[in-house]
C-alpha cells in the first residue's frame, strides 16, 4: 500500500512513534495548495563572470545512426586596458546608426565618441562599470559628436538606466572591450 508523506506522518502520530514530527512541506501554501517558487531576477553589481564560448564540432562517423558532438569551452576574459570616462544616455530613434540597424532604447547598446570609432568596431562587446561598482554590457552600434573625451560613451536609455537614474544624466564610468 502506498501511504503519502502526510498519511505516514498522520499515522506515526496516532501510534505514538517517538522523534516523528509532522512539518508542512515547502511547497505547499497553509491551506495545502501547491504553489510556485519566486524566482527574482539578476541583479546587475560586481564583475561579471568571463564569458563563456562553447564551440561545438561534429566528429565524423561512418553510421548514419548517431554522431556525437564534441565541445570545447573557452573562456573569453575581459581585456585589460580600461578607459576612464564619462557615459549619458540617447534615444535611438528610427534611423540607423553608423553600424546600419536601427535599435531600440530598451537594447543594450552603445555609441563610441567619433574620435575612437571605427567601423570595424560594430557588433563589439563593452563592459560598462561605476565607481558604485554597477556594472553592463552593451553592444557597439553608431558613434557620438557629443563626447567630452574620446572616452565618452552614448548608452541606450536602457543600458544607462542600469548603471544610474535618468535623472542623472551623465554617470562617471570606466570602460572596457571584451
Amino acid at each position: 500500500m502506498h501511504l503519502s508523506k502526510i498519511s505516514t506522518a498522520l499515522v506515526a502520530l496516532a501510534v505514538g512513534v517517538p522523534g516523528v514530527v509532522a512539518t508542512p512541506s515547502p511547497n505547499l501554501d497553509a491551506r495545502g495548495v501547491k504553489t510556485r517558487p519566486v524566482v527574482k531576477p539578476p541583479v546587475f553589481v560586481g564583475p561579471p563572470v568571463p564569458a563563456t564560448v562553447v564551440q561545438e564540432t561534429q566528429a565524423k562517423t561512418t553510421e548514419k545512426q548517431s554522431q556525437p558532438t564534441q565541445t570545447t569551452i573557452i573562456k573569453t576574459p575581459v581585456t585589460a586596458e580600461k578607459y576612464k570616462g564619462f557615459a549619458s544616455y540617447y534615444y535611438q530613434g528610427e534611423s540607423p546608426g553608423k553600424c546600419g540597424q536601427v535599435y531600440r532604447d530598451g537594447e543594450l547598446v552603445a555609441a563610441l565618441d567619433k574620435r575612437r570609432f571605427d567601423i570595424s568596431l560594430c557588433g563589439k562587446k563593452i563592459y560598462v562599470q561605476t565607481p558604485a561598482q554597477r556594472w553592463v554590457e552593451v553592444t557597439v552600434v553608431d558613434s557620438t559628436d557629443g563626447g567630452i573625451d574620446e572616452n565618452y560613451l552614448d548608452l541606450s536609455v536602457a543600458a544607462f538606466k542600469v548603471l544610474a537614474r535618468i535623472e542623472d544624466g551623465v554617470s562617471q564610468i570606466t570602460w572596457n572591450y571584451i
